[in-house]
């Protein structure tokens, strides 16, 4: 099973918790250490060929789809660090 399989398996659940109002705090950290560990896969196996750098298709997907799961503030459009931030606060609070 590969990265991407790995994340959709969880995918639809954590979503869910996310996007509730009481999220579950334990969902939306395995939800950002997903994340984490999806760029950190992305890196590892990208090539780079005279300057360039290349990642393979499926690995910006799966990243991809961990940001769509992380809410925007409400009348904001954050950046990544910005959602993963919100994300973090919403199940501190």
């Amino acid at each position: 099973m590969n990265i991407t399989e790995l994340f959709l398996a969880s995918t639809q659940y954590a979503e869910e918790q996310l996007r509730s109002k009481e999220p579950n705090p334990n969902k939306i950290v395995d939800t950002l250490l997903t994340l984490a560990q999806q760029v950190e896969h992305m890196l590892d196996s990208c090539c780079e060929e005279n300057g360039i750098f290349t990642v393979n298709e499926e690995d910006v997907e799966a990243v991809s789809l961990s940001l769509d799961i992380l809410d925007d503030k409400p009348g904001y459009t954050l950046t990544a660090a910005g959602k993963a931030q919100w994300a973090l606060q919403k199940c501190l609070q």
